[in-house]
């Protein structure tokens, strides 16, 4: 964030001790006398006993308070006190407390920067668990259970035509097979009798037994004509008999077949559950994640608001009393005195400024990670943290104001330096050099509306090397959130969801911006339903809107998610007619219109052949949403339907030829 380059922290401890740098110039009277002499050793001490490098140390830093005691010490020293001794003895106590505070913040916001970003890592992996929940949760069988039930019902058909052609088929062997046996058993009858009738003519002789010969002939020819007529039922079985076992093989099939579809409907329902089951287990372990995100927030504010922010504040005090204390050293001594106490109290004020930036840092730090959780808005909600998120940006643009105005006094103090040097300019260039770096710093407004992308931490980031993205950027958490708000008429109605819908789009090519154009028509109805809540409340005008049947009506498509692939989706709308490309960036998933346009170059063309007849409708339109606007809000109408009636024919009146208006 915006915090200036910081020395490593073993440095700073040894500028403490080495801070009277700025008035050894002066003439220094002894300090061996009691009670200065006490104090001064007492001090000695508490700089040997304090540990150069604490990064390992678990314990807070007391020496500060320790030192400030000491400083009060002196001054109730009394009046026998040398006073231009007790000054610089003064000035190097509260000059090491400040350090060693600043030292102690430093070393205590790395710690919060650790939760911090064990925090934004969490909130990453939930976005991603998100995603896949989403993606769980939206399967879709319908269709695949459509094919099957129509499979199985075209299976059920053919089974049952092949079961009634079997059905006739075999009727049809049985009853040959049944004449058959008839006419055989017939044929042996006439047989027998054939017989017969042969054996009594041959005993009676050639002419006695003629007719008994021919009464044999006549059975035997009888019983001839059945057994050819049963070889023709064979034949006629015989026939059948491929054709029965082909349907019955077809009968078959159309079991299997019925079989696989009922199979196939158990595995896609068994899908669905695994899915249902899966999405599940994610949400309970995004709920697990969201706790841990919330613990750690906890843990680097607490730390923030107990610790580091505490720290700041004694230490831009402690640099206060010693531009105080220093301004005794102005008075009374000679011309290099003088110059050494102003450039003590410019250092003091130089310092306060640095202790004020580091504050707007770490505060702008708490806005970027508040922002980014509120951007993906899977762990938070949005509007839950937004008044945190505000309050954090609104006490950094205060910091960064304090931070400038404590240099700029800096400034003035340098400037009372008569005849300065090499060091004095040097001095003056650092401060002018952070006062221009402030200067460039974009506000919180800047900074949460993402007017720059990720320029809003990124700006301020120049002095102090930070990677932070901006706080906020209209994104969302997972396509599929996307796709609903894409699809939520509201988004057009309301002025804070139409700016989100706005920030969700990235346009930047001519064909983009034609897209962008015809996505956010809608908002020329934006004055009208600002100019109904205000008077009738938003909740009327929604469920006046609702009622009415508008938002139904409305020709904003729905989308839902086709595909994801790592960082990139694709949106299509229900009717399959309109395709939109989504990327994730560092404020979310937002809709790229350049990519889309890239995809679908007859997208972009329609879009601006389009152009010039929307915009025609539209400014008559826009007139009578203005007028009408003006009206509700001097209170001509008594309710929203009432508006809206109006508004249906002031629109029939301010429509063009051509679409939809009157001709008259």
């Amino acid at each position: 964030m915006t915090t200036m380059h910081h020395r490593p922290r073993f440095i700073a401890s040894l500028l403490a001790i080495s801070s009277v740098a700025f008035v050894t110039g002066c003439d220094e009277q002894s300090v061996t006398e009691d009670p200065l002499a006490s104090i001064s050793a007492d001090y000695a001490e508490v700089i040997r006993s304090r540990p150069v490098i604490r990064d390992d140390s678990e314990t807070p830093d007391e020496s500060p308070q320790m030192l400030r005691s000491l400083a009060g010490g002196l001054r109730s020293a009394g009046e026998g006190v040398n006073e231009h001794a007790s000054a610089i003895l003064e000035t190097r106590i509260y000059l090491s407390a400040a350090t060693f505070d600043f030292d102690e913040a430093l070393r205590l916001e790395s710690k919060a920067g650790r939760l911090r970003n064990m925090a934004r890592m969490m909130a990453a992996d939930a976005d991603l668990l998100a995603n896949a929940a989403s993606n769980a949760e939206a399967l879709d069988i319908s269709s695949a259970n459509l094919a099957i039930e129509a499979g199985l019902s075209a299976a059920r058909d053919r089974l049952t035509q092949a079961e009634s052609e079997l059905e006739l088929l075999q009727a049809q062997v049985e009853k040959a097979e049944d004449q058959r046996e008839m006419k055989l058993t017939e044929a042996a009858e006439y047989e027998r009798y054939a017989i017969q009738f042969q054996e009594e003519g041959a005993d009676k002789g050639p002419r006695a037994g003629l007719d008994e010969i021919n009464e044999s002939i006549f059975n035997r020819q009888e019983a001839n004509s059945l057994r050819i007529a049963a070889a023709q039922d064979d034949i006629s079985i015989l026939t059948v008999s491929p054709t029965i076992a082909l349907i019955g093989a077809e009968r078959e099939g159309q079991l299997a077949v019925a079989d696989g579809a009922r199979e196939a409907r158990r595995v896609a329902e068994a899908r669905l559950e695994e899915s249902r089951s899966y999405a599940s287990d994610v949400r309970q372990a995004l709920e697990k994640i969201g706790e841990n995100v919330n613990l750690l927030l906890r843990e680097s504010v607490q730390l923030e608001t107990t610790e580091i922010l505490p720290r700041l504040e004694a230490a831009i005090g402690d640099y206060e009393a010693v531009a105080s204390s220093a301004r005794t050293l102005t008075r009374g001594g000679t011309r290099e005195d003088t110059a050494a106490g102003w450039l003590t109290i410019s250092n003091a004020q130089f310092n306060a400024g640095r202790c004020q930036w580091e504050m707007a840092s770490v505060l702008e730090r708490r806005a970027d990670v508040l922002g980014r959780l509120a951007a993906g808005g899977v762990l938070v909600n949005p509007q839950g943290v937004r008044q945190d998120l505000e309050s954090a940006a609104n006490g950094r643009d205060e910091q960064l104001a304090a931070a400038e105005a404590s240099f700029k006094q800096a400034l003035e103090s340098l400037g009372n330096i008569a005849g300065g040097d090499a060091q004095t300019a040097g001095i003056q260039q650092s401060i002018e050099s952070a006062i221009s770096v402030l200067n460039g710093v974009p506000t919180s407004k800047e900074m949460l509306s993402g007017s720059n992308g990720s320029s809003g931490s990124s700006g301020s980031s120049k002095a102090s090397g930070s990677t932070a993205a901006s706080s906020s950027g209209g994104g969302f958490g997972t396509p599929a959130q996307l796709a609903a708000f894409m699809s939520d008429p509201n988004s057009q109605m309301d002025p804070e969801a139409f700016d989100r819908l706005q920030n969700a789009m990235t346009a930047t090519t001519t064909g983009g911006k034609s897209i962008q154009s015809l996505l956010t028509a809608g908002s020329v109805m934006l004055p009208l339903f600002e100019a109904l809540s205000a008077k009738f409340g938003s909740a009327a005008v929604k469920a006046s809107m609702d009622g009415s049947g508008a938002m139904a009506n409305t020709p904003l498509p729905k989308f839902k998610v086709e595909s994801v692939d790592n960082d990139t989706a694709r949106l299509v709308s229900t009717d399959g007619s309109q395709k939109l490309k989504a990327t994730k960036t560092s404020n979310g998933w937002k809709i790229d219109l350049d990519a889309t346009v890239a995809e679908d170059p007859q997208a972009a063309m329609m879009a601006e052949m389009m152009g010039p007849m929307i915009e025609q409708m539209l400014q008559p339109l826009g007139k009578a949403v203005n007028n009408l606007a003006g009206q509700v809000r001097d209170g001509e109408f008594s309710s929203v339907e009432e508006a809206m009636d109006a508004f249906q024919e002031m629109m029939a009146q301010a429509m063009p030829s051509g679409f939809g208006g009157s001709n008259r």
